[in-house]
């Protein structure tokens, strides 16, 4: 039993430290805002913005590196900006992206793009076997008492 609660928390440390995979990610944009408000992608990894709301909008990176309506001012009936039903997307480099609505300074984002290189080494089973590794690291006695074979355990995860 205790073996098995052991495995469970490993499975989850495992699954923990795995970023979510997807080739295209979705985010809606309501009236008021970005659903959902951040997300994690894989450097690679497409991310497509949906406009459902009545209203015009923009998706504006903070640092410019992206912006779906150049054109687009604080006003909301601009034709340049996304109007309902349009979509828009961009693919990033790794690193963290804040992104807002120039027409609703309110309305923010972020999106973290993973380096591809730790996608690699997830899908490869580099993280798996670290927390196989704690697995077998870990004995119990008669007491339940978790007792390490050895007092290091030392592993890079990224290379």
């Amino acid at each position: 039993m205790r073996r098995a609660l052991v495995v469970l928390f490993l499975a989850f440390l495992a699954s923990a430290w795995t970023p979510a995979r997807a080739a295209n990610a979705d985010v809606d944009i309501t009236d008021f805002k970005f659903t959902p408000s951040t997300i994690t992608v894989n450097e690679g990894d497409t991310v497509f913005w949906h406009q459902k709301g009545r209203v015009g909008h923009s998706v504006t990176a903070d640092d410019g590196s992206f912006d779906s309506s150049p054109g687009c001012d604080a006003t909301p009936d601009n034709d340049n900006c996304l109007k309902p039903g349009d979509t828009f997307s961009v693919t990033l480099p790794s690193g963290t992206f804040a992104y807002h609505c120039k027409v609703h300074r309110s309305m923010t984002g972020t999106i973290v793009v993973n380096p591809e290189q730790l996608k690699r080494q997830v899908e490869g089973g580099t993280l798996m076997g670290v927390s196989e590794a704690l697995y077998e690291e870990v004995a119990f006695d008669q007491s339940g008492v978790h007792e390490p074979r050895r007092s290091v355990l030392s592993c890079s995860a990224l290379d």
